[in-house]
């Protein structure tokens, strides 16, 4: 019986974190949800002859924490990462502003870009 939890468990720990009580629920709580909905979508769209590679799912998670994070989700800088994340974000919008307005969508009276103001497109 304890067999077929082992894989389940170690992921939840190693996602976890394992000297974290907190992430080691977190990592759980994750684990069993990747392992019930990964195996489900993918009996859905492959067959019912992937549900007995249901134990794949926990060592998918495990290799890519060990890639990804190795201290686990609570060793994960969240604060840097999500610095970055808004830093290359608002440098794709400052590119996308930097770009010529279209001639068509012109204001007649202002030559600003957008909506003319009469109503009507002017070409």
């Amino acid at each position: 019986m304890g067999a077929e939890f082992i894989v389940s468990v170690f992921a939840a720990s190693t996602v976890g974190g394992v000297y974290n009580l907190y992430g080691a629920v977190l990592g759980g709580c994750l684990i069993g949800l990747a392992e019930v909905l990964g195996t489900s979508y993918m009996a859905s769209w492959l067959g019912p002859w992937v549900i007995p590679y249901r134990p794949l799912v926990p060592l998918v998670a495990i290799i890519l924490t060990l890639l990804l994070a190795p201290n686990g989700i609570p060793g994960v800088n969240w604060r840097r990462l999500f610095t970055k994340l808004r830093a290359s974000r608002s440098k794709g919008e400052r590119r996308g502003a930097a770009a010529e307005p279209n001639e068509a969508y012109l204001d007649a009276k202002s030559g600003r870009p957008g909506p003319p103001s009469s109503g009507e497109r002017t070409s």
